[in-house]
């Protein structure tokens, strides 16, 4: 299988598939796509790939032309040199450090191997620089086109957007969250709890329990039984196909009907995209343009509850929580409860000041910096 992946990017993000799930971008490995047939394959779950892949470019088509008619003005910040200082000063930074150490980690093992004569685990392979990938690329693009739609200006509200949706979204990545599996060991604890307690409900009701393996490599039932139960908190109908259907999509992973209502709701408030139907096409969020407009709807209109401050006061939108200097990154992230994940403030408050620093230098490029970008060009 490496023997067929290795040869090119091998990055399935990458993949902007034809119908065939081949490469549809002449640029782009075909290695990429290839990952995603071979995903399918071993878990069976190829049917309802093509039933994605048919679905997604149907929310694409129909929104077409008026993405098409979406007014853009004069970007406030040039894409390339915020991407080349991402690329450089996280991902390969990163990068970098975690290969030292796999090196330390192995030297290690190598050291007590030889003390006490056990077999020594293989060589780590060379260090090889990694490089932004194209999706990830055109996700960042998209939110700063977004961003130049919207009046705020001041580059700490930039900052803590790309900070937290780089953090959510595996270095725009993933785009929606994996539902099928092949084994009950690859089934991501919280979903392996989920069904316990689905499972332990069902007992009480005097109902039989679901058999866990039978949700193996049918990520639509798995779907709805992890978010479709009686009484979710996603506002998913019961015995329907919500779980599905509403399932984890976009930059900022809208998850269950009630989310993508609200956001719906958010658009029209904002009369961007009329035409766009998040209840009828959910696949929509598939597209980068849309996926954007999206996040920065919630974070201008969703309002979160403040405890710090009384009411009616203590409701504000990520927006008015970013402006004032009063918050830092980390209270902002912690306020953010739709989003919580154990340890995550430090690491989107790390991100976050690494993106004010590559804004900065964007707006503000040093004198070599300027040099470079006229004698190499932008691109």
């Amino acid at each position: 299988m490496q023997s067929y992946i290795r040869p090119g990017s091998g990055r399935f993000w990458d993949c902007v598939p034809k119908d065939d799930f081949d490469q549809s971008r002449e640029r782009q490995s075909n290695a990429d796509c290839l990952q995603v047939k071979l995903f399918h394959l071993l878990n069976g779950s190829v049917a309802t790939g093509f039933e994605t892949l048919k679905d997604a470019k149907l929310a694409r088509a129909a929104y077409a032309d008026e993405l098409a008619k979406e007014y853009r003005p004069t970007p406030k910040i040039k894409p390339q040199p915020l991407l080349a200082c991402y690329e450089s000063n996280w991902l390969q930074k990163r990068g970098y450090e975690e290969y030292q150490q796999q090196v330390a980690a192995y030297e290690h093992q190598l050291s007590k191997s030889n003390k006490d004569h056990s077999p020594a685990s293989p060589p780590i392979p060379p260090y090889r620089k990694s490089y932004m990938a194209y999706y990830q690329a055109e996700q960042v693009k998209a939110l700063l086109q977004e961003w130049d739609r919207v009046e705020e200006t001041h580059p700490r509200t930039l900052a803590y957007i790309l900070g937290s949706i780089s953090y959510d979204s595996a270095d725009f990545t993933r785009s929606s969250e994996n539902s099928s599996y092949s084994a009950v060991s690859q089934l991501p604890q919280k979903w392996r709890d989920r069904i316990d307690e689905n499972n332990a409900r069902l007992v009480a009701a005097n109902r039989s329990p679901v058999d866990v393996t039978s949700l193996l490599n049918h990520p639509k039932e798995l779907a709805n039984f992890i978010l479709a139960y009686e009484g979710n908190d996603f506002g998913n109908k019961p015995g329907t196909d919500d779980g599905w259907l509403f399932r984890p999509r976009g930059m900022y992973q809208l998850v269950g009907r009630e989310q993508y209502q609200e956001a719906q709701d958010q658009m029209q408030r904002l009369g961007q995209l009329q035409g766009l139907d998040l209840l009828t096409l959910p696949d929509a969020l598939w597209d980068a343009t849309i996926s954007a407009m999206v996040t920065f709807a919630h974070f201008r209109l969703h309002r979160y509850k403040d405890g710090r401050l009384s009411p009616p006061n203590n409701r504000r939108t990520l927006f008015e929580l970013l402006k004032d200097r009063a918050n830092d990154w980390t209270a902002v992230r912690a306020l953010q409860t739709d989003m919580a994940h154990p340890g995550d403030a430090a690491w989107v408050n790390a991100r976050s000041e690494m993106f004010l620093g590559c804004i900065e230098e964007a707006l503000h490029p040093t004198k070599l910096k300027t040099l470079q970008s006229q004698f190499y060009g932008e691109e």
